[in-house]
């Protein structure tokens, strides 16, 4: 994290009058984030899958085995209106289909021959312990006083931007 900080206060209750701070989340701890978030989704492997910028927020794919098959997620973070992180599932691949989240009714699972060839994006998430395309994170998790304002994937991790005025040292 790099932090520039104004008016900080020496003595108890050591606020700051402004922080604006940089700071990554590897990928690593993205994935322990997410299994906090989000308890039934099963073990996941996040990588990077299209890099961002600060216009642009990039996308990660989380791979995981799902009833013994490989399955993955593909989503880009997104600032919520409250300050925390979600994560907005753009794709979904599971049992080798790729599922169109665009198309909530998906098609029929069933190409006729007994096989699968579409997904309900409803019944997708479920393979991944999800009930809707998103893995949000609240702004609890962030020190007092701080607001998220901008997250987008890079090769250390998710960069985060935060700011906030008055801020609880006491509270690092």
């Amino acid at each position: 994290m790099t932090a520039n900080l104004t008016e900080v206060g020496t003595r108890d209750p050591y606020r700051a009058g402004e922080v604006y701070a940089s700071a990554a989340i590897g990928f690593d701890e993205l994935e322990r984030l997410v299994a906090a978030a989000a308890p039934d989704v099963p073990e996941l492997t996040i990588t990077p899958d299209v890099y961002g910028s600060t216009t642009e927020p990039g996308r990660v794919t989380a791979l995981a085995t799902v009833l013994g098959v490989d399955a993955s997620l593909t989503f880009e973070p997104v600032v919520t209106d409250a300050g925390g992180l979600k994560f907005s599932v753009v794709s979904l691949n599971v049992f080798g289909v790729d599922i169109d989240v665009d198309d909530p009714a998906g098609g029929d699972d069933t190409d006729g021959a007994g096989g699968i060839s579409a997904l309900s994006l409803g019944t997708a998430l479920e393979y991944f312990g999800l009930d809707k395309p998103e893995i949000e994170i609240g702004p609890e998790v962030l020190p007092e006083g701080l607001t998220l304002s901008q997250a987008y994937v890079a090769r250390d991790g998710v960069r985060l931007t935060l700011s906030g005025s008055d801020v609880s040292l006491a509270s690092w």
